[in-house]
């Protein structure tokens, strides 16, 4: 499975680079450090995920959901926000943005694996 992960803290996308290489499935995976960035790596590795921060230098996270939701070439494509903010108002306009789910950090292994297994996999077991 292509995956990008998008955070502007390289610890945070090392993290979860390692967390999806010792995982069972085999990912693979592309990184962006801001909205901007990951505007552009969506068109060219097409991924199938997103992990996508939503605090980040440029562009949001939410604008960068919305337009990948928005866009009828990747609006399948499956996007977990992962964010320090915790507020109602917060998830909410990431899924309204049109995420597929919302991740609080700081957050287990074992937490992103389910959350990423449940937006991807249903259906497939």
């Amino acid at each position: 499975m292509r995956v990008l992960i998008v955070d502007d803290e390289p610890a945070i996308r090392a993290l979860m680079r390692e967390i999806l290489n010792t995982s069972d499935r085999e990912y693979e995976i592309s990184e962006a450090s801001d909205g901007d960035q990951a505007l552009s790596m969506v068109d060219q590795v097409n991924p199938e995920l997103v992990l996508l921060d939503i605090v980040m230098p440029r562009v949001s996270g939410i604008a960068v959901c919305d337009h990948i939701k928005r866009n009828p070439k990747t609006c399948r494509t499956k996007v977990v926000l992962v964010s320090a903010k915790k507020s109602d108002a917060m998830v909410q306009a990431g899924l309204t943005a049109g995420a597929n789910d919302y991740v609080c950090k700081p957050f287990t292994p074992q937490e992103l694996l389910f959350r990423i297994g449940r937006v991807c996999c249903d259906g497939e077991n």
